[in-house]
């Protein structure tokens, strides 16, 4: 049967009526009240203000003031509050019933009374189209018949939202404000607002919009003074006035997701229950919350550190430098730079509006540009997790070499089959079609750092930078090889660096003034190896750098750094760093770690422990020593040498948990793996073989002949495995 037949009509009828005659009893009715859809959802403020249920009313007295002018006129009397969530919209309605309560109003405003509208029941009980309309025309009139209502709405964009509903409801409101028949208030977002009432020409044309912005620290300390009493009574304890004002300026500082005084709240009131929880736990502690209590709860807030420095935390700090340089060899300039960054942020000696630094890390590759930045973020940020990497070479793709090939075939100057003519077009990175080519098919990939903008694919995912750092505020922020970035990406920097936020693809702001930056890059890098490799024909063959040397090609890769960057991200810059090439003293004791990594490894995961002879680690540094490519062919001789060698070995059976086996080469030099526990066991062998072809009645003295022979041996191995010299546990 057709959806549109006369039956199938009827039965919908019928189905209507149904429901609204059935509507009483489902929202459970008063009938002995004169507004009883109110009473079931609105709730009367000024009955609470009363009933001093309410928190005191401190400040935004401007605000409240406008209110009250616009509720006394005489026509278009409607105020609708406008602010972002938390900056007191609410608290401005509850101090206007403060006012009608005290009688500190206009004659027209005496006896009134605030109810506010709970949407969210109101939008709950709702089965149909009809019960909206049905129940809006029911507040509508018991509002106007009552003649002493002031209905506020807070959060009306929910009812905007359901489309169903938002057409009827601004039709009906609409005529009983025109006619004068209500008064009503409204609060919402700027957004909402601009998206909801702005957009309908009536709605815009009743309601008077005010603003309310977010209040200042000296503004939030004094609300934050006028609710002490309440969360003294609350907590059963005392704030002082340090606390109060640690509250205001630290949300302000570190809690950048939320507005005042809404955070600032939250935090003495978290405070208060730390106390107690502290108090619980230690009896002789005072009831009191001071502003430790907040840099506490702050801390666990944000993640940032902001307790006062101790003497072990003030003493590591001033060895900061020390502790590095057992993860990274060499490059003191570099470890020495962040280091009293890192001092200056944690004593508060930083610019608060800005990140804690920023560094260009610059140089050749391998010689621990991105280590330093790992052992940062294990040492001061809490984990390795703390460190956000981003690698900017991927933000040049195959589609920008693709498109690149095409324009150059289309001018003709290059035919797009001649591979080796393109390989060095595309070495020249000056090229003016080059890079314009690749930064208009790259400005897509570069947005994903902040999110894609409205109406494109990922929208609702956000920023791998902006989300990122939104979840860990205090983090390291490695940006590598930052020289092959979008150009967007440096427009993406300067806010940074400059104002330590930056404003994502939905507009929402993220705070970079608790992470520090260090942006990596080897622009210069064929001037350090050329005029290394002429340091080495002038000294014959001797790879040490003197000061004078490195200065100069120090000043020639700075120079070359200025001509490939923009001067207005180089003046944002805190420092540039270039870093040295490794001498070979410097790559023994790289040597060092990772052999020592690769002991902990095998100590960790199968037991056994590792001893190498320092003419292994000779025989390694000498293949693995490069001063061009820096410690990365050290670390592929060590998987080479060491950890296949060990690797066959543990396969063929011939080490096993527990064991402990030294590394060495023989004279042809070839890896040789001593097993001490191997040998023990092969010693053993034979001598329960040999005690076994005894006669079985002398079974004592052959246990006794075992014992002495187990002796002898494991005294002569233990003097076989100390002779071989030069044996080093890394």
């Amino acid at each position: 049967m057709d959806e549109g037949s006369p039956k199938n009509n009827i039965e919908m009828a019928s189905s209507v009526v149904a429901q609204h005659k059935d509507l009483n009893q489902r929202i459970n009715l008063d009938k002995n009240s004169k507004t009883p859809i109110l009473d079931i959802y609105g709730t009367d403020v000024t009955k609470l203000a009363r009933e001093g249920k309410l928190h005191p009313f401190v400040g935004r007295k401007e605000q409240l003031e406008r209110v009250i002018k616009i509720i006394c006129r005489l026509t278009k009397n409607n105020p609708c509050l406008v602010g972002e969530p938390g900056v007191g919209k609410t608290a401005i309605i509850e101090g206007l019933a403060h006012r009608i309560l005290s009688g500190s109003v206009p004659q027209k405003l005496r006896g009134k009374k605030v109810i506010k509208l709970d949407v969210a029941n109101f939008l709950y009980v709702i089965q149909s189209q009809g019960d909206f309309e049905n129940i809006i025309k029911r507040i509508i009139k018991e509002v106007g018949q009552s003649g002493d209502v002031l209905l506020f709405v807070k959060e009306v964009q929910n009812i905007f939202e359901t489309s169903s509903s938002a057409q009827n409801f601004a039709y009906h409101l609409g005529h009983a404000l025109e006619r004068g028949v209500i008064q009503c208030i409204f609060a919402t977002t700027m957004n909402e607002h601009r998206k909801h009432i702005e957009n309908d020409a009536t709605m815009n044309r009743l309601f008077q919009q005010i603003k309310v912005f977010e209040p200042s620290v000296e503004e939030t300390i004094q609300i934050l003074k006028g609710l002490r009493g309440i969360y003294e009574s609350h907590h059963k304890l005392q704030y002082t006035d340090e606390a109060l004002a640690a509250a205001a300026n630290l949300s302000q500082q570190y809690i950048s997701d939320r507005f005042l005084p809404d955070k600032a709240i939250d935090l003495i009131d978290e405070a208060g229950s730390h106390v107690q929880l502290c108090h619980a736990k230690e009896k002789n502690r005072q009831k009191v919350v001071t502003k430790y209590d907040i840099q506490h709860v702050v801390s666990c807030w944000s993640g940032v550190p902001l307790k006062e420095v101790s003497m072990e935390e003030g003493e590591n700090l001033l060895n900061l430098e020390h502790t590095l340089h057992k993860y990274v060899v060499g490059q003191n300039e570099a470890i020495n730079s962040v280091c009293r960054a890192i001092r200056r942020a944690r004593v508060g000696l930083r610019n608060s509006k800005r990140p804690i630094a920023s560094f260009i890390f610059t140089g050749p590759s391998g010689v621990g540009k991105t280590e330093i930045a790992k052992a940062l973020a294990a040492h001061c940020f809490g984990s390795q997790d703390a460190l956000l990497r981003f690698d900017m070479s991927k933000y040049f793709n195959f589609i920008s070499f693709m498109y690149t090939c095409l324009l150059y075939s289309t001018l003709n100057l290059v035919s797009f089959t001649d591979l080796p003519t393109i390989k060095n077009i595309f070495k020249n990175k000056n090229s003016d079609i080059f890079c314009n080519i690749g930064e208009y098919i790259d400005r897509a990939t570069a947005s994903r750092l902040i999110g894609a903008p409205p109406g494109y694919i990922g929208f609702d995912e956000g920023g791998q930078l902006t989300e990122a750092v939104r979840n860990r505020s205090h983090a390291v922020v490695l940006f590598d090889e930052i020289e092959k970035a979008h150009s967007d990406v440096f427009n993406l920097l300067l806010q940074i660096l400059e104002d330590g936020r930056l404003t994502d693809g939905k507009g929402q702001t993220v705070d970079f003034k608790s992470t520090l930056i260090i942006m990596t890059c080897n622009i210069g890098n064929n001037i350090i190896v050329e005029s290394h490799k002429q340091l080495c024909d002038s000294t014959n063959n001797n790879n040490d750098d003197d000061d004078d040397s490195f200065e100069h090609r120090k000043s020639l890769v700075i120079e070359e750094v200025k001509q490939h960057f923009r001067p207005e991200f180089l003046n944002r810059v805190d420092e540039i760093i270039v870093f040295k090439t490794l001498t070979r003293f410097e790559v023994e004791q790289i040597a060092n770690l990772m052999l020592g990594d690769v002991s902990q490894r095998l100590k960790g995961n199968k037991d056994i422990h590792l001893s190498v002879t320092c003419r292994f680690r000779d025989r390694v540094v000498e293949h693995g020593y490069d001063p061009i490519y820096g410690a990365r062919p050290l670390r592929r001789t060590i998987s080479r040498l060491l950890e296949d060698t060990l690797a066959e070995k543990m396969l063929m059976k011939e080490i096993r948990e527990g064991d402990s086996v030294v590394v060495d080469t023989n004279i042809e030099g070839n890896v040789v793996v001593l097993n001490q526990n191997s040998a023990l066991r092969e010693c053993l062998t034979c001598i329960d073989h040999s005690n076994g072809n005894s006669n079985n009645n002398n079974n004592s003295v052959g246990d006794e002949k075992r014992e002495k022979m187990v002796g002898i041996s494991c005294n002569l191995m233990g003097k076989v495995f100390d002779l071989l010299g030069h044996r080093k546990s890394p």
